[in-house]
C-alpha cells in the first residue's frame, strides 16, 4: 500500500463513522446530526492537537496493555478518526480564508498551524495502526480497518520517517509561499500605483512599477518554486510512485488520468488555439475587453446563476447549492489568490 493513500483511508473511516453516528461534520459531539451552514456562518476554532496526540499515546497504551477490549478500541479509534476529521475540516477553512486575502494574518496563521498539524497526527496514526498490527486482538481490528490494511504494519514494519520529514518539508515551502504573497510592503506600492493612476492610461511609471513588482516575486517565489519541485520529486519516490504527477492525481482523486488530460490539452491546442489567435489578430479580443464594463459581484453573481439554469440539470443543480451555502466569492480584490 502506498503510503500516501493512508489519507484517503482515514477520509473514508471518518466519513463512515460520521454517517453511522449521525454526527455532526465539524464539533465531534455525537448526539448532535449534521446541519448544512453557509461557509459564512461557520465557527473557526483551532483544533486541540495536544490533546488529539494525548488520545492517541492513551489508545496506544491500551493495545500494548494486557487484554485490551476490541470494542473498546474501536470506539477510541472512532474518536481519533472524527478529530482527525475535525482537523481536515478547520485546515480547509483557513487555508480558503486565506485564500480570499492573503493579508489576512490570522487565518494565514491558522493555515499554517492546521497544516503543520494534519502531518504530525498522520504520523502519530502511523504509531496507532502499528499498535493495532502488533496487538493481540488484530483479527478483530481487521473487521474494521478492513482485512489487509493492518498487514503493511507487520513485524517488517518500519516507521516512514522520512516520509512524513519530506512532508514537513513540503508544508514549510508551502508556507513561505504564501507569506511572500502576502508582502504588505510590495501589495501597498502596487495599490498606491494604481490609485495614483486613477482613470488614465497605464504609463511608463507604472509600468515600470508592475515590473519592478513582479521581477522581485518572481526571485523570491521561483526560487521556493524550484526547491518544492525538488522536495515532491523525493515525496513521490519515498511514497512509492513513480512520479508526482501519478501521485497528485491519486491524492486528489482524478476520475481521469494523465494521458486523458494530455489528449484534452491536444484538443485545446488543435481546435481553440487557432480560433483565440484568429480572434487576437482581427482585434476582436482587444474590442471585447476594453468595450465591456466592469462586472460588479451582484451582477456576476446572477450572470453565473442564469447561465447554469439554462444550462440546467447537474449544473444547474450545482450552482444552486454553491450559491446557498455560500460556497462561492464574486468579490473583487487584489489580496485574493
Amino acid at each position: 500500500m502506498k503510503r500516501s493513500r493512508l489519507c484517503s483511508l482515514l477520509l473514508a473511516l471518518a466519513l463512515a463513522v460520521s454517517l453511522l453516528s449521525g454526527c455532526t461534520l465539524l464539533s465531534g459531539d455525537r448526539d448532535t446530526y449534521v446541519t448544512m451552514v453557509p461557509f459564512g456562518e461557520i465557527e473557526y476554532t483551532r483544533p486541540n492537537l495536544d490533546a488529539m496526540l494525548q488520545k492517541a499515546d492513551d489508545l496506544i497504551q491500551t493495545l500494548q496493555g494486557e487484554k485490551p477490549k476490541a470494542s473498546a478500541v474501536r470506539s477510541e479509534l472512532d474518536d481519533l478518526f472524527l478529530s482527525f476529521q475535525h482537523l481536515r475540516t478547520a485546515q480547509s477553512i483557513t487555508t480558503i480564508r486565506s485564500d480570499a486575502d492573503v493579508t489576512d494574518e490570522f487565518y494565514r496563521t491558522e493555515m499554517d498551524y492546521c497544516s503543520d498539524a494534519v502531518i504530525t497526527f498522520r504520523a502519530k496514526l502511523d504509531e496507532v495502526f502499528a499498535a493495532c498490527a502488533a496487538s493481540e486482538i488484530k483479527n478483530a481490528l481487521d473487521v474494521y480497518f478492513g482485512k489487509g490494511f493492518l498487514d503493511d504494519y507487520g513485524e517488517d514494519y518500519v516507521y516512514p520517517e522520512a516520509l512524513f520529514d519530506l512532508q514537513r518539508q513540503e508544508n514549510d515551502l508551502i508556507n513561505q509561499y504564501y507569506a511572500a504573497l502576502a508582502d504588505q510592503q510590495a501589495l501597498q506600492e502596487l495599490d498606491q500605483a494604481l490609485s495614483e493612476l486613477g482613470d488614465a492610461p497605464a504609463d511608463d511609471a507604472f509600468v515600470q512599477k508592475l515590473e519592478q513588482y513582479y521581477t522581485a516575486a518572481n526571485q523570491t517565489l521561483g526560487d521556493i518554486f524550484v526547491q518544492l519541485v525538488r522536495v515532491r520529486h523525493a515525496l513521490a519516490a519515498e511514497a512509492g510512485y513513480d512520479s508526482y504527477l501519478e501521485m497528485a492525481y491519486d491524492q486528489n482523486y482524478r476520475d481521469y488520468t494523465p494521458a486523458e488530460a494530455a489528449d484534452f490539452t491536444a484538443a485545446v491546442r488543435e481546435y481553440l488555439v487557432p480560433l483565440f489567435r484568429e480572434a487576437n489578430e482581427s482585434g476582436l479580443l482587444e474590442d471585447a475587453y476594453y468595450g465591456t464594463l466592469e462586472m460588479d459581484p451582484a451582477d456576476a453573481y446572477m450572470t453565473v446563476m442564469d447561465i447554469a439554469e439554462a444550462m440546467g440539470g447537474d449544473m444547474a443543480d450545482t450552482a444552486a447549492f454553491l450559491l446557498e451555502y455560500d460556497l462561492v466569492n464574486f468579490d473583487l480584490s487584489e489580496n485574493k489568490v
